[in-house]
């Protein structure tokens, strides 16, 4: 993932879970934070937005990558300590999404990611809607 978007890495962004069906990123405070002590904004923007292209597609798809076409957020509470951004796909959303993949040369998804900090407390939650598309 550092590689793909090094600026993940100047956030300290670390992948905790990832595969086909499920996906979780932790975003650590700092370098995170902003002028009041709390996560900016726009790095749990990033957090959320990343997963998108860590889920939903694999075996077989050789050749197709992933592209986030919107993403909607809603900031609950300010994040005073680290946030763990996290989502799941199902098996039959994995099959359509395959198929059309495959059939059409293009696939839409759409992820529901929820960002919590260390105490278990929903933060923000947030939308991705996304392509994976023949490259």
């Amino acid at each position: 993932m550092h590689t793909s978007v090094p600026i993940l890495g100047a956030m300290g962004i670390t992948v905790l879970h990832g595969d086909a069906s499920r996906a979780s990123v932790l975003l650590p405070l700092t370098p995170n934070s902003n002028h009041l002590g709390t996560i900016y904004a726009g790095s749990l923007m990033s957090a959320a937005e990343c997963l998108g292209g860590s889920i939903g597609f694999g075996q077989g798809l050789d050749g197709f990558v992933p592209l986030v076409t919107r993403v909607e957020i809603d900031y609950l509470r300010p994040a005073t300590t680290d946030v763990t951004a996290s989502t799941t796909f199902s098996p039959d959303h994995q099959a359509t999404l395959r198929e059309d993949a495959l059939r059409d040369g293009k696939a839409r998804y759409v992820l529901h990611i929820s960002l919590t900090d260390a105490h278990g407390v929903e933060v923000a939650r947030a939308v991705g809607q996304y392509q994976l598309r023949k490259f």
